[in-house]
């Protein structure tokens, strides 16, 4: 086919040639896109591209642009290759194909003489099915219809080679089927009389074949989903495939969204056609999109804002200048070099953004001025690998921290204190036990009441003005518990750590409360010889909340002269939500708490906070449930550890 239709190629450009005759067009500025057979969508979507260009560059500036037909993607890459074609529409895995050298591309080795200027349309897989072999209504359900008749294509078409890869891929192939090869409308109609029970439409959304389908067949088809892992196994790290979401009432009795894939369509060109050239032909288009509709319906689906998402080979430079002028996040990979350092890694934009985001676990901490913000800084560290990535965030203490976690995108763990959490479960959320549970036992924080000199005991507060922690901290509830049950009335204020030190220091407040891990980094700023001193806390009890501590010279040489200052500490841990067994939030906080079993030791090594010596992910944390992950994780190790011994012993 490829041969035959070269002599046709060589005609219409020779017939633009005459019938522009003396005119002020340069050969060099005549182009040819290639497209594909005209009962297709790339050909008449060329054409309304040729004719934009036609209507828009050549009258003042003499660029002319002719689109051919061919027989589709392979052919395309064959003549941006020879030079017979300067613009093709190609499909995202044909351009990856041709660039890496594989499949039917590996015969004439790889291929870096094209460039992508954008992406046209994306094309949405609709996998449809037998609704009586739909059970998990996911891709899973295709193994149901081994042995029974499927259709996936044309024999010989790029389409079938499409799907074989993908079968292939979740480890169905193409042969574990009885292969009718049909085209959409005969597909639609053997599927209809229940001669098929499961095919692939991909195209544009809507497509129209999908509509009829299930317009005929109602509840007896089914629109399988596709779940993140098998998002992972189609694309098999290659950026072609991402996540698409068909709306609810997209299709007849689509009631809810369906997660499926799509891959680009891509206007590509050969990689020596001058930048200046390029961004004229990509202003045009996409500057002119409403144009490029009137010319022709299918060219709806083009959308400036999916025009980098996919794309399989870098960016011209001449496109990617435009997309900057219009603010477009643009492909890590690009001849101007942006990037460089990622192109080993990530393809474009959205490939970096997915691949980042695998993993990302959420975590509060206390405010910057505590302990535990340093102490989940080491922690993220120590963690931190493929398929993981902890985001710590400053919180305002543990009682903002049990909202973040509750209610907050993105958050999935937070360092939360004993007391507050059995008061909320007492007072606001009964259920909250079910619904956040303890990754692992963190460590005490003592409680540092900073106080000025002359003061020698929490009575004499009474009546002076002391500083509880910011609204809805741990140290607010903290101090309303020690001071409630102490009998001691005090005038309440609730000013950040750094200024109610600060108004500790000049005498306007009397006292501050703190509820951090010992040596609290804020303390490290005063000493003795600003007139404050810390103050015994006598022991109180809040369902098991408080264990005994003290601050000796070994904690704060600069703040105390001899002996120890007894205190109370709040016992405190990592809670993390409890998410659905099998999702990705579930999955990620899995990860977060085997890293962290394994990684105990290292967190105690030197350099890290002294506190998390302390850390046990085995402890008890009172009677608050733990992830069942954790306990799952840690039988297992004792399992293998114990399986080791007795391999030594035998």
């Amino acid at each position: 086919m490829r041969r035959t239709l070269r002599p046709l190629i060589a005609l219409l450009t020779l017939s633009i040639f005459v019938s522009f005759g003396t005119s002020s067009l340069k050969a060099r500025e005549l182009y040819t896109l290639a497209t594909a057979t005209p009962g297709g969508t790339y050909y008449p979507i060329g054409v309304a591209i040729a004719t934009l260009v036609k209507f828009e560059l050549f009258p003042g500036q003499g660029i002319d642009l002719v689109a051919i037909p061919t027989a589709g993607s392979g052919e395309n890459i064959g003549l941006l290759r020879d030079n017979e074609s300067q613009f093709a529409i190609i499909s995202g895995l044909a351009a990856y194909q041709a660039a890496e050298g594989l499949g039917k591309f590996e015969e004439n080795g790889p291929f870096d003489g094209f460039r992508a200027i954008g992406s046209l349309w994306r094309s949405t897989d609709h996998f449809v099915m037998r609704s009586d072999l739909a059970q998990s209504g996911t891709l899973d359900d295709l193994s149901n219809a081994i042995g029974q008749p499927a259709s996936f294509g044309k024999e010989g078409s790029g389409t079938i080679l499409k799907n074989g890869l993908l079968l292939e891929r979740l480890g169905l192939p193409l042969e574990n089927f009885d292969l009718v090869h049909e085209g959409y409308k005969g597909s639609v109609g053997l599927f209809t009389d229940g001669s098929l029970s499961a095919m692939n439409l991909s195209a544009g959304v809507p497509v129209s074949a999908v509509s009829d389908l299930l317009t005929q067949m109602g509840p007896d088809a089914t629109l399988l989903e596709v779940t993140d892992q098998q998002l992972a196994r189609l694309d098999a790290g290659t950026g072609l495939w991402s996540r698409e979401i068909i709306p609810a009432g997209t299709y007849p009795g689509q009631n809810d969204d369906v997660a499926s894939v799509a891959t680009p369509n891509i206007l590509a060109v050969r990689s020596d056609v001058p930048e200046e050239i390029v961004y004229r032909f990509t202003k045009t288009i996409f500057d002119n999109l409403d144009k490029l509709q009137t010319l022709h319906a299918a060219a709806s689906q083009i959308d400036i804002d999916q025009a980098a998402v996919g794309l399989p080979v870098p960016m011209h430079q001449g496109a990617e200048r435009y997309f900057r002028e219009r603010g477009l996040a643009m492909p890590v990979v690009s001849d101007s070099g942006f990037g460089d350092a990622f192109l080993s890694r990530y393809r474009t934009h959205a490939e970096a953004r997915q691949t980042v985001n695998e993993g990302r676990v959420g975590i509060v901490t206390g405010p910057s001025t505590q302990t535990s913000a340093r102490a989940i800084g080491d922690i993220a560290l120590a963690v931190d690998g493929d398929g993981l990535r902890l985001i710590t965030m400053t919180g305002k203490g543990s009682g903002q921290n049990v909202t973040d976690l509750l209610y907050l995108g993105g958050v999935d763990a937070a360092v939360v204190q004993m007391d507050y959490l059995q008061y909320a479960k007492e007072y606001a959320y009964p259920d909250l036990d079910e619904r956040l549970r303890i990754l692992t036992p963190l460590f005490d924080q003592e409680v540092h009441v900073l106080v000025k000199h002359g003061i020698y005991d929490l009575k004499q507060l009474a009546g002076k003005k002391v500083n509880f922690g910011v609204r809805g901290s741990g140290a607010e509830l903290t101090a309303e518990i020690i001071f409630g049950q102490l009998g001691v009335d005090v005038e309440r204020s609730f000013y950040g750590d750094h200024e109610a030190l600060e108004l500790v220091k000049s005498g306007e407040i009397a006292a501050a409360v703190f509820v951090s891990g010992k040596p609290m980094p804020l303390l490290e700023s005063v000493d003795l010889s600003d007139g404050v001193r810390l103050l015994n806390v006598p022991k109180v009890e809040y369902n098991d909340s408080y264990t005994a501590s003290s601050f000796s010279r070994d904690d704060y040489s600069w703040l105390i002269g001899t002996g120890e200052v007894e205190t109370i500490a709040v016992r405190t841990a990592i809670a993390a939500y409890n998410w659905k067994p099998g999702t990705e939030r579930f999955r990620g906080v899995q990860e977060l708490a085997e890293r962290l079993i394994d990684n105990v030791q290292k967190l105690g090594a030197v350099g890290r906070h002294p506190k998390l010596k302390d850390l046990d992910p085995r402890a008890d944390f009172g009677d608050w449930p733990k992830l069942p992950v954790v306990d799952t994780y840690l039988n297992r190790l004792d399992l293998a550890q114990g399986s080791v011994a007795s391999d030594t012993v035998n």
